[in-house]
């Protein structure tokens, strides 16, 4: 079987970080809240300033990136951090990579000093939802309609650090 190898995004890794986005965007376009088409606009410098906006991780199967995850401040209340992007190559799901990406942003929250960290899931995805139960996440109990799709709702998901 292959390692698998989770590692966080350096400038360098912005073209894998671009293929990878494109692959999620490809694989579940209703999920990341933008579209194919529009990556597709993005100049180099753009994913390059992508890259160096939050902190990414990447995990590489073989060489190869198969999962990422995105972890930032921007949007959150004070002493917290949000995931955003959490996604992994269906070929290699199975493989505890989802864990592994999103346990790497939890320990960097926790190396930052925050006290919490946050995440939406849509309802129609219990797989994820379940990942994130067992990883520490509870529904805080406040959801919201998911904006691509009105009978969809999005959880807000929360774990204490």
């Amino acid at each position: 079987m292959t390692t698998i190898e989770v590692r966080p995004v350096t400038p360098a890794d912005w073209r894998a970080y671009r293929e990878v986005r494109l692959a999620m965007l490809l694989d579940a376009p209703w999920a990341f809240g933008s579209t194919h088409s529009d990556a597709l606009t993005i100049d180099d410098d753009g994913w390059r300033e992508r890259v160096s906006s939050a902190e990414y991780w990447l995990a590489w199967c073989g060489g190869d990136p198969v999962g990422s995850v995105c972890l930032s401040d921007r949007l959150a209340e004070p002493g917290e951090a949000n995931i955003f992007g959490m996604w992994v190559d269906p070929t290699v799901r199975g493989r505890s990579i989802g864990a592994r990406l999103v346990q790497a942003a939890l320990a960097r929250a926790r190396e930052a000093g925050k006290e919490r960290v946050t995440l939406h899931v849509v309802d129609s995805n219990p797989a994820a939802r379940r990942l994130y139960e067992r990883l520490g996440f509870a529904a805080t109990g406040r959801t919201e309609p998911y904006p691509h799709d009105p009978d969809v709702r999005e959880i807000e998901m929360a774990c204490p650090l």
